[in-house]
């Protein structure tokens, strides 16, 4: 029963598709509605995967079923506030606009949700945080945890070896309580 369901699901998403690329290809990115935050847009595409001779696929559709942003990535999150979605190519994440377009380039292993207009990302190297156009605002390390009210907590090892040491990170990603607690 489960074969069965997935397969109905990749022929409905290919029939849907297909009609898109036939009618051609729409975006439903506007405004956001009146009240919500400045600086916030309202982005009605949704992730949703396709799948074709065992390869699956990943685009947005609209409200209407059809795809918005044609599959063409490995993974795909829901867009964000800010107009951004974390989507993946080649076992790498990045983040993509409304039209599908990688404004940061897939180079992390992960990206966390934006808080308070950052985000997370981690690559072989560590922890840094990033800024909406992708740039690196702070060093790399082994951890650092999402903003709340203008903090984020990371951590680095003592020098010994024999645990960890907590500090925080303001939003401009310099270190503003310094490595002084065992716990954060």
């Amino acid at each position: 029963m489960k074969i069965l369901s997935r397969a109905a699901m990749s022929i409905i998403l290919l029939a849907a598709a297909m009609v898109s690329v036939s009618c051609g290809v729409q975006r439903a990115v506007g405004k956001a509605p009146s009240g919500a935050a400045e600086g916030t847009l309202r982005t009605a595409v949704y992730p949703a995967p396709l799948s074709y001779l065992g390869e699956q696929k990943w685009g947005y559709i609209d409200k209407t079923g059809r795809f918005a942003i044609k599959p063409e990535f490995s993974q795909a999150e829901r867009f964000q506030p800010n107009g951004l979605a974390v989507a993946g190519k080649g076992g790498k994440v990045g983040l993509i606009d409304a039209a599908g377009k990688f404004i940061v380039a897939p180079a992390y292993n992960t990206i966390a949700g934006f808080s308070e207009g950052l985000a997370i990302a981690q690559d072989d190297g560590g922890f840094k945080v990033i800024d909406s156009k992708g740039e690196v605002i702070s060093r790399t390390y082994p951890y650092i945890g999402n903003y709340s009210s203008g903090r984020a907590p990371y951590y680095v090892m003592n020098g010994d070896g024999s645990g960890l040491r907590y500090g925080y990170l303001d939003e401009s990603g310099n270190t503003v309580i310094s490595l002084a607690f065992e716990d954060a």
